[in-house]
This record gives structure tokens, sequence and C-alpha cells, in this order.
């Protein structure tokens, strides 16, 4: 993998992981709370390791790309 399509995998996993993200309100709203509690659950831990596994990996292995996005985040709360 190089750097560009590092970037443009980091965006697309960043936006994947807002999307489900931003579902667990609409769950806590619209469904039992077995279900809010299970899907809900099920989406942070999605989310966490996109986070945690395959974005980092790839910070590791582009140490720039993490400051590039840290940056970004910083003057734009966005990457």
């Amino acid at each position: 993998m190089d750097i560009d399509l590092a970037r443009h995998f980091i965006r697309s996993m960043m936006k994947a992981s807002t999307e489900m993200t931003s579902l667990i309100p609409v769950l806590k709203e619209n469904c039992s709370e077995d279900e809010y509690e299970y899907y809900g659950k099920t989406l942070a831990k999605i989310s966490a390791s996109i986070s945690l596994d395959v974005i980092n990996d790839i910070f590791s292995k582009f140490p720039e790309l993490k400051e590039e996005v840290d940056e970004q985040i910083t003057k734009y709360s966005r990457y």
C-alpha cells in the first residue's frame, strides 16, 4: 500500500466508523432496551476495532500520515 491509498483507506474507515456511531442514538430512541444494548455494543465494538486495529496499523506504517490526520482534525474537526 502506498501513502495515497493509505489516505483514502483511512478516510473511508473514519467515515464508516462515524456512520456506525451515529446510529447509536437512533437505536436508543427506536429499539427495545435489549436491542439497544446488543446493537449499540456491537456498533461500538466495530467502531473501536476500526480505530484500534486498522487505522493504527496504517499509522504505524506511515507515521507522517498520523501527523497529517491529527493536524487536519485539529484544524477542521475532521479528516
